[in-house]
């Protein structure tokens, strides 16, 4: 029998599938993590126009994974959505139908900016610093919300295409970035994020928030593990692990300490993207990890839960 106040979070992102189970208590009114599961599929791993034969088929067989495990922890909602990928790609209906079909889950393609409001959202559990001013990047594999925040209440977010699967399509360098190459990636970033950075100038944040994802690399490779209020680290500490990263070859990448592994092949684009944004928005003094996303935020929303 279903437990009534058990759900299933599916995020179908870009790159990976996460699936996150969670339980409310009423009586404390704590939403506890049950189980947790995140793979490797890269949806956008041909760009964001089609899901490629691979990726497809590796969707549709994580979803069917997760879809038991839904039913091994007798969930009583779920909800999963899809992102960047699956908003974009000519074949997501037909993925979407597949789905359906084959693994039982109904999966809703949700806007950027929904996106970046359910980011905002799960943020919250690590209590952003109040009386601040800061700026969420949230790095996807297809698309990177941005949400800027001030004194817990988000002012403007948007969603841009820049994420580390698209990069990688656009900019398929096998080695470390030349100078050359680096120039070439940065115009691009600096074209399709000339808003986010202008809106910047006038709204001066003061911290860079991320989750997970390409920021556990820089949290493990700062020997820090995760914490629920998340982990603060100066500017010039995560600019040294940008630029470490960036100055090595997939083998070198693979080989330092602290690097996950799973994340290795990826560093060099999310590095880029962290270190884009804080080279050009100098009012940034510090970088916060927390553990917490898009997930909790579908999680709290679906539950009606602040």
């Amino acid at each position: 029998m279903p437990l009534p106040n058990r759900i299933a979070v599916i995020d179908s992102g870009s790159n990976t599938f996460h699936l996150l189970i969670s339980e409310y208590n009423p009586e404390t009114k704590v939403l506890s993590e049950v189980f947790r599961k995140r793979c490797f599929v890269y949806l956008a791993k041909q760009g964001l126009d089609i899901i490629g034969p691979e990726s497809f088929r590796t969707g549709i067989e994580t979803l069917i994974e997760l879809s038991e495990h839904i039913k091994e922890y007798k969930v009583a909602k779920i909800v999963a959505v899809g992102t960047a990928a699956l908003r974009s790609a000519s074949n997501s209906a037909a993925f979407i139908t597949e789905a359906k079909a084959k693994a039982g889950i109904n999966v809703e393609v949700i806007s950027g900016l929904m996106e970046a409001e359910y980011i905002f959202k799960g943020l919250s559990l690590s209590k952003l610093p109040a009386h601040s001013s800061g700026l969420i990047m949230d790095i996807g594999g297809g698309s990177v919300e941005f949400v800027f925040y001030r004194d817990g209440t988000l002012e403007h977010a948007t969603s841009i295409n820049v994420g580390i699967s698209l990069l990688r399509s656009l900019f398929n360098y096998d080695t470390k970035y030349s100078t050359q190459q680096r120039k070439e990636v940065s115009n691009f970033l600096l074209n399709k994020l000339y808003d986010v950075l202008d809106y910047a100038k006038e709204f001066k944040p003061k911290i860079l928030v991320g989750s997970s994802g390409s920021y556990e690399i820089i949290e493990s490779m700062l020997q820090h593990k995760p914490r629920k209020e998340g982990n603060l680290f100066t500017r010039a500490s995560a600019l040294s692990i940008c630029c470490k990263i960036l100055s090595l070859d997939l083998v070198g990448r693979q080989a330092l300490e602290g690097m996950p592994p799973a994340r290795a092949d990826l560093s060099k684009e999310s590095m880029l993207l962290i270190n884009f944004i804080l080279a050009d928005i100098t009012s940034i003094d510090h970088l916060l990890v927390s553990p917490f996303s898009m997930k909790e935020g579908i999680a709290l929303t679906a539950l009606d839960l602040d």
